[in-house]
């Protein structure tokens, strides 16, 4: 279920020195910009986040902006793009861990861009971003595959926190590679990027599982778990799909 998360900075009589903006009382780090203001708040940096791929797509420049500096001091590796067609562009080239759009945007509405960045990206955790007043496009967005949206105004600093953790979730539920299946995987290079990092899809089971390229996505081969001997091997090459045996254990079946 599509859940809203909403959060604004509290009002206060301090201003940022850095960016101008109005922070909470006692706060350490301005919530905007992450700017030190010099006091021993209770606030803290946010962890950092290494090796997590962003999509920022929103309309306002000043938005877009904020996000992606903010989110790149993070740790993210990020991309930004103005427009539905600048988007399209970045999917086209690669896949993200997560896609973060603003819903109400001119020509095409993020609603387009999210049908686009499910079907690009399949396992990305994408999350929407939108207006009060705008609530209504919420129930689209779930549709088109959001998981989370963001209700505006919120502080780019709070988007960071909430990124990395719904990061750190998504990832403890992500399927475990059994230790064997990884040893096999590692002797495998994907033909199309020359990587040897793999994920077991989805769809696999104690007995089948299809191996995916954690950099382009595609599924490269499929491994095999014998029933005779236990060990996994790959789908004809060394285990046999048809009689659910390893080669060895096959082979032994014919004597």
């Amino acid at each position: 279920m599509l859940s809203c998360r909403k959060t604004a900075p509290e009002e206060g009589a301090m201003k940022c020195p850095s960016c101008g903006r109005k922070v909470p009382e006692g706060a350490a780090y301005c919530p905007w910009c992450n700017a030190s203001l010099g006091q021993g708040g209770a606030q803290s940096r946010p962890t950092r986040v290494a090796g997590v791929s962003v999509l920022v797509v929103d309309d306002d420049a000043l938005v877009l902006t904020l996000l992606g500096k903010i989110l790149s001091n993070a740790g993210f590796a990020v991309a930004t793009a103005e427009s539905y067609e600048q988007a399209l562009a970045h999917l086209r080239q690669r896949r993200f861990d997560i896609v973060l759009s603003d819903l109400v945007m001119p020509r095409h509405s993020g609603v387009e861009v999210i049908a686009a960045a499910r079907k690009a990206s399949p396992e990305a955790l994408i999350v929407c971003m939108t207006g009060q007043g705008d609530i209504a496009m919420v129930g689209a967005a779930q549709d088109a595959g959001a998981e989370e949206c963001l209700i505006k105004p919120f502080t780019p600093q709070w988007v960071v926190t909430h990124l990395s953790n719904l990061v750190t979730r998504k990832r403890q539920r992500s399927p475990q590679m059994p230790q064997e299946l990884a040893a096999l995987a590692a002797s495998r290079v994907c033909p199309k990027c020359r990587r040897a990092e793999w994920r077991v899809s989805r769809n696999w089971s104690e007995w089948s599982a299809p191996m995916e390229c954690a950099t382009c996505g595609e599924v490269v081969f499929s491994a095999g778990r014998c029933r005779q001997c236990g060990q996994w091997g790959i789908t004809g090459e060394t285990y046999s799909e048809a009689f659910g045996m390893c080669q060895r254990c096959a082979s032994e079946s014919l004597l």
